[in-house]
């Protein structure tokens, strides 16, 4: 789920400059079987609708949302195979919020050490 079998055209999308779109796909994540999510903190929003074209052109749907589990400075683009259907993250979706819950629990603590 992590990182896993996230394809390589959307790895590409922060170092293809030829594209009408250019963004870092951070912190990328598979949901259900075809799609993904990624949380980029830096993104023109202008740049959506050239990419959003450009996924229906592959058979994907774009969701963005301007807030994620991350926090209100991180996006959430979410990547959906036109097939599946968005109940089938639920449970993929409850391990990224641990996940992220975990990583601020890490930093909460790192700071207390550091001082």
């Amino acid at each position: 789920m992590i990182g896993s079998n996230i394809p390589q055209w959307l790895v590409n999308i922060r170092y293809d400059s030829s594209l009408d779109y250019c963004f870092n796909v951070d912190h990328p994540f598979r949901i259900g079987k075809k799609s993904f999510v990624f949380y980029p903190y830096d993104f023109d929003v202008k740049q959506i609708e050239p990419f959003r074209l450009e996924l229906l052109r592959k058979g994907f749907e774009l969701e963005w949302y301007p807030y994620s589990e991350y926090g209100k400075g991180t996006y959430k683009i979410v990547i959906r195979d036109g097939f599946e259907k968005y109940e089938s993250f639920k449970e993929d979706f409850e391990k990224i919020e641990a996940i992220v819950k975990g990583n601020e629990e890490y930093w909460k603590w790192r700071h207390r050490r550091d001082k």
